[in-house]
């Protein structure tokens, strides 16, 4: 198959997010660049609402996060850390997503279909979520897919993976006043 396009340039991503380092593919990089993306690079909606044509080509969303310094939203955001992380030298695997939060209960059948995109991305200590553009929740921080349903204190609350009520799906999900909610499912 074709190869994605690669990063322009990582450096001059490295620098929008305020990283200054010699990054490698560990779990402490997927860390630090999480964390200095997110901080860095605002969700932004501004072209879906106005009903902007938004490209998704790898090199105009560099242009548009890292040259003309935008936010985006969740496909713009998670497509930039994915470039850079595979610039690094991560294995990143792209998980098309169903938002679960503050939708009606879907036991019987699947009611949302699957608009939210995040990345399960392999490190030197396992597979984790990255996820940097779901609007400010679970962003600044990889969520362990190896450690079942227990929880997980991150910097934006309690998380947990469980699996979804529909077969061979996972559910993230976020502890809100002592009760479980479900963010999205993969």
């Amino acid at each position: 198959g074709a190869k994605a396009a690669t990063m322009k340039s990582l450096a001059k991503y490295l620098s929008r997010i305020g990283l200054a380092l010699q990054p490698k593919a560990d779990l402490s990089t997927l860390s630090l660049v999480m964390a200095a993306h997110s901080r860095a690079i605002a969700f932004e909606n501004f072209d879906v609402v106005l009903g902007k044509r938004i490209s998704m080509a790898r090199p105009d969303v560099e242009k548009k996060l890292v040259d003309d310094m935008r936010g985006g939203y969740c496909w713009e955001q998670n497509t930039l850390i994915a470039m850079a992380l595979e610039e690094i030298g991560f294995a990143v695997t792209p998980l098309m997503c169903r938002v679960r939060w503050g939708k009606p209960d879907d036991t019987e059948e699947p009611n949302t279909t699957f608009t939210h995109f995040a990345l399960k991305v392999a490190t030197d200590s396992g597979s984790f979520l990255a996820d940097v553009g779901f609007s400010g929740i679970n962003s600044m921080a990889p969520v362990n897919l190896g450690m079942g349903a227990e929880p997980q204190a991150l910097p934006e609350g309690q998380f947990r993976v469980v699996d979804s009520k529909h077969a061979n799906f996972h559910v993230l999900e976020l502890l809100v006043k002592g009760e479980w909610r479900a963010l999205y499912e993969w």
